[in-house]
């Protein structure tokens, strides 16, 4: 069984068969049918949303989106509206609708098809005029248009970068912009460009090198191979301590750097810190070797008291210490 023909016109004949196994009738039955006017149609495949650079003509063919089968093209009547008058304009000879914005923004253009019955089909355009096109920076988990890398980003080192289309935009004209700033005093003390994708160095304070809170912003600026121009946003990236720094110990210097000067006033020092040791252990050992004179002596017997007993006011603790003064008439 063949497929329907929903705008088919004329006359039509269908055969019926009858068969009872052994015989077969056939009865051809005519059919006149007649033509409906059908409304013109409208395929919207590749104009439903159209992006169109700011300041660039955009055309579109109607033709090209637009038939009737009832109709030649040339009997419909096209209308072609929009918002921003003179913005759009559709030319009967070429059957070109031609488009220009020179602001970015989002704009309607409506197309109408009229045939000569009356009968119409309406379509509207969705028009996203841009300044330029986003450029994506690859990032965790998701596939940007470019990526950078560097091959180090150590403090006090002056990184080279590399940035890289990943999709076929085809671009060229490729401007790429850095600059050095910090974060913590919000100063940006470098900036520079490279054009195309070759690696380049990046010059952080004037040659020094990364610093603590630098980070290297990059931006880049391209031409698609459909003509648009693209963007994309700063890309940061910050500095990092080195994960493996050499130190030498404080205060250990290299012998061979010393000069025979130095080296002579070390010597004289040492000789005189010899000679003033070797006196403070004369001055102590004479200090050691004077015998002390006690004011008071705890003999190792008890004192006898004197016959008139302990003196008064006397304890026995203090007969004990200077009882022998006392005998001795001193006290």
């Amino acid at each position: 069984m063949s497929a329907v023909d929903e705008d088919f016109a004329g006359i039509a004949t269908v055969t019926i068969s009858a068969s009872d196994g052994e015989q077969i009738t056939e009865t051809a039955v005519t059919f006149v049918i007649n033509n409906i006017n059908d409304a013109p149609r409208i395929d919207s495949s590749g104009i439903k949303r159209i992006v169109a650079k700011a300041g660039s003509t955009l055309t579109v063919s109607v033709p090209a989106h637009v038939s009737d089968v009832d109709h030649e093209f040339s009997e419909l009547w096209i209308d072609v509206d929009t918002y921003d008058a003179g913005s759009a304009t559709y030319d009967f000879d070429t059957g070109l609708i031609t488009m220009k914005w020179d602001e970015a923004g989002t704009e309607l253009v409506t197309i109408t098809a009229i045939d000569p019955e009356g009968e119409s089909a309406t379509h509207i355009i969705e028009i996203e005029v841009v300044d330029s096109l986003p450029l994506a920076w690859e990032s965790m988990g998701t596939q940007g248009d470019i990526s950078a890398s560097f091959d180090t980003m150590d403090y006090s080192t002056n990184p080279v970068a590399t940035v890289a289309e990943l999709t076929n935009h085809g671009l060229t004209n490729v401007e790429i912009r850095w600059q050095v700033c910090n974060s913590l005093t919000g100063v940006c003390t470098d900036m520079g460009a490279a054009f195309g994708f070759s690696p380049f160095t990046v010059q952080a304070n004037e040659g020094v090198g990364l610093r603590v809170g630098d980070y290297i912003g990059l931006t880049v600026k391209a031409v698609d191979s459909s003509g648009f121009d693209r963007k994309s946003e700063m890309l940061k990236t910050y500095a990092l301590e080195p994960s493996d720094i050499s130190q030498e110990p404080i205060g250990e210097e290299n012998p061979s750097s010393e000069s025979p000067t130095s080296s002579l006033f070390l010597a004289a020092g040492a000789a005189g810190a010899l000679a003033l040791i070797a006196a403070t252990g004369v001055i102590v050992t004479n200090r050691r070797r004077e015998p002390e004179t006690p004011t008071a002596m705890l003999v190792d017997a008890p004192l006898p008291l004197p016959p008139e007993g302990l003196p008064e006011g006397w304890t026995m603790e203090q007969w004990q210490y200077y009882g022998l003064e006392y005998l001795r008439g001193e006290r």
